[in-house]
């Protein structure tokens, strides 16, 4: 699986090593390191790994996620192949036991 959004590497440079059964994670971004060009059109790079079986996966998550370019992709027929979250605990500000005395 591999994370895009911000770069380096660059997403053409990326996309061109990968084969089939690899996944694209954060593929409706909207950082500078995404599946459109900056006048929306696919990614030859990206159009080429879905030829060769390289799979999108949404992978929402807390800041990876473009409506607009979800929008888009999908008017082109570019669907994801999976929905993952990619949602994570972040690390507590308390120490553990501080809510011990709490109920």
């Amino acid at each position: 699986m591999v994370h895009i959004g911000n770069n380096p590497p660059d997403l053409d440079e990326i996309a061109d090593l990968l084969t089939s059964g690899d996944i694209i994670t954060h593929c409706y971004n909207g950082k500078p390191n995404r599946i459109l060009t900056p006048s929306g059109e696919l990614k030859s790079s990206i159009s080429r790994a879905l030829q060769r079986g390289v799979r999108l996966d949404i992978g929402h998550g807390t800041a990876s996620f473009s409506f607009e370019v979800a929008r888009r992709a999908i008017a082109m027929g570019i669907l994801p192949h999976t929905i993952s979250s990619d949602i994570y605990c972040r690390k507590p500000y308390r120490r553990p036991g501080a809510l011990a005395g709490a109920g």
